[in-house]
């Protein structure tokens, strides 16, 4: 360590090479010392021997980590797998969309297996019922030795004239009277044949039947038609989800996101102590022309601007302070194209979108020991909609069957594995801008329900950021531009 009057430089040896950190001396030394150990940590882990040729080949992999590490001079705290999950943009909310796509296509596969297998049994159930003139479930009674049956077609058609009158049945059928037995076993003469033929009646078992409700669904579903109704089994397939999904076309410019994280800690009443939002432009290009690509890109940014912004290293620092995003010549644009914060007080321009207070205390008349917290949540920023609000709070000491609730609005759960409470809601917005909810639990437990944890997400951040045009060298590019505001930390108490 070197100390000069106005700042300390910390450094460490890395093989034939040093990283040095310059810090003031109004910072504090050992958050210093550990994160100049977490940054040389960072290089090592991107070049086990480092050198000046493999550092500058690894250049941007360990810029945008230590850009996770310290953020505007200040250090993270964050540990090197938090930082490498960072960078590789994991997602939870994308893991869980993903997970309930695939559980759709699942519930999609067995709904139209089990129709299928519905309208089967019941093609056959008409197969084998259909044509029966007398006898129930199409049986056919056993004929004594010596005699032959006079066959006939459904409705008393004579068999002779199967062709010219109503289709037949797979099954011969045998027509007996109806009432009782009959007083003798022989057979009525049988219908006279056409001149032509020769020889008995030909039972056919191959004559098509009429289109049933399975045909019907196979067609609403654009299933291949059916082989002859002789056939029992169903050799088309259901149509697949995964080739519907891949037959939609893919976007081939460029995908911009812009995802801001919301950071706020509350009093129990309510009160703001600290406020703060951070955010990040992410490019993504769809077709792999863009890839490598050096665009220009023009943003629109808020009057008065109030954030502070950092920008990737190979973009133009004169032209983004035009509102263009270029890069330098012979440098393709950058997936992780600028950062923006906000680190002011909260007030009615930037402030956190919603606010819970906690009245709590208030002993059960009974005097057994419990009491009622209550819960109140506002929407401060009505013109945003928060979806999948989340509260959740430490219930310890509640035994098994935990603490009773009482709320108009959103649902409550009790885990009693983990002890934990949770208060959820779909959505919050301008017709939903408050609500409560009663909570009665043993008074012991009242002091450990904090800090109680709130997440939220919306498509609406602060950052009215805009981009309103792609240029490449080929000419304009097509873009879209995705907006989304989840949570850090937002917490309430203790």
């Amino acid at each position: 360590m070197l100390e000069t009057e106005s700042a300390y430089y910390l450094y460490q040896p890395l093989e034939q090479l040093y990283l040095v950190m310059i810090a003031t001396k109004t910072s504090n030394m050992v958050e210093n010392l550990d994160c100049l150990h977490l940054l040389a940590r960072i290089v090592l882990t991107a070049v086990p021997l480092p050198d000046e040729a493999s550092i500058r080949d690894s250049m941007f992999d360990i810029k945008f980590k230590w850009d996770e590490a310290v953020t505007f001079g200040f250090p993270n705290h964050l540990t090197l797998d938090e930082i490498t999950q960072n960078v590789q943009m994991y997602s939870y909310e994308e893991e869980l969309s993903r997970k309930l796509l695939d559980e759709k296509r699942q519930a999609a596969r067995r709904h139209i297996k089990a129709e299928l297998t519905k309208a089967e049994e019941a093609r056959r159930r008409a197969a084998g019922g259909q044509g029966s003139s007398i006898l129930g479930f199409g049986e056919t009674p056993a004929l004594p030795a010596g005699h032959v049956g006079s066959m006939t077609a459904p409705f008393g058609t004579p068999a002779g004239d199967v062709d010219a009158g109503h289709p037949s049945s797979s099954t011969p059928i045998v027509s007996t009277p109806m009432g009782g037995a009959s007083p003798s076993m022989n057979p009525a003469p049988s219908a006279p044949r056409p001149s032509g033929r020769k020889g008995g009646i030909k039972l056919s078992s191959r004559v098509a039947l009429k289109p049933d409700a399975v045909e019907s669904l196979k067609q609403d579903m654009g299933v291949s038609p059916a082989p002859p109704a002789a056939s029992t089994s169903v050799t088309a397939e259901a149509p697949s989800v995964e080739a519907a999904a891949a037959a939609a076309p893919a976007f081939a410019g460029m995908r911009f996101v812009a995802e801001e994280k919301v950071r706020a800690a509350f009093d129990r009443e309510g009160t703001c102590k600290e406020f703060s939002v951070s955010g990040e432009l992410v490019a993504t290009p769809g077709d792999a022309s863009l890839a490598g690509a050096s665009l220009r890109v023009a943003i629109q940014r808020p009057a008065g601007d109030p954030y502070v912004w950092k920008t990737h290293p190979v973009i133009n620092k004169q032209s983004f302070a035009e509102n263009v995003l270029t890069t330098a010549p012979g440098k393709p644009f950058p997936a992780r194209v600028m950062k923006w914060r906000y680190d002011g007080p909260a007030s009615s321009q930037l402030g956190p979108p919603l606010s819970v207070s906690v009245w709590g205390g208030d002993e059960d008349p009974d005097g057994n020991g419990m009491i009622a917290v209550t819960l109140e949540y506002e929407l401060l920023r009505t013109a945003m909609t928060l979806h999948n609000v989340l509260l959740c709070m430490q219930c310890s000491g509640c035994g098994p069957e935990g603490p009773s609730a009482e709320t108009a609005v959103g649902s409550f759960n009790y885990d009693s594995h983990s002890q934990t409470c949770s208060w959820s809601h779909a959505m919050i917005d301008r017709s939903t801008a408050s609500g409560s909810i009663e909570i009665r639990m043993p008074q012991t437990a009242f002091n450990g329900l904090f800090p109680i944890s709130v997440s939220f997400s919306s498509s609406s951040p602060y950052c009215p950021l805009e981009v309103s045009g792609v240029m490449a060298e080929a000419g304009p590019v097509p873009f879209v531009l995705e907006k989304a505001l989840t949570t850090d930390v937002y917490s309430i108490g203790p």
